[in-house]
């Protein structure tokens, strides 16, 4: 029965990825955010299994980006109020990149990168 739950997750999880992937190239990054206001559906998942299984193999292979899985990390979290989704911006070797993060307690849960300090913080979400 555990692993049945657990396919549904990772079943919900991937979908909610995709989903976001979608709404960020569709209607932005202000609907998505506003998005996690809304709750259609009560389930909270356990922070480490969510975040091992956006940190998967699977998921990688489908390179979803960083936004859409913190995106999905947030809505689909047990206490969603104790991680922080952060947005910084940074330029490095002369090139513009972003990158979004979660945090909990000023520790990255979520899309650790090794240039995380080199980012300015532009955003956050709690």
């Amino acid at each position: 029965m555990k692993r049945i739950k657990n396919i549904l997750k990772n079943i919900i999880i991937f979908a909610v990825v995709i989903k976001y992937q979608l709404l960020i190239k569709l209607t932005g990054i202000n609907f998505c955010i506003n998005s996690l206001r809304k709750d259609l559906f009560n389930l909270r998942i356990d922070p480490k299994y969510l975040s091992d299984s956006l940190n998967s193999k699977f998921f990688t292979f489908l390179k979803p980006s960083c936004l859409a899985k913190s995106l999905t990390f947030k809505k689909l979290i047990k206490k969603p109020n104790e991680f922080i989704l952060i947005i910084g911006v940074a330029k490095i070797n002369g090139v513009f990149q972003s990158h979004a993060w979660i945090e909990k307690d000023e520790n990255i849960v979520l899309n650790s990168d090794p240039n995380i300090k080199t980012f300015k913080k532009i955003f956050t979400y709690e």
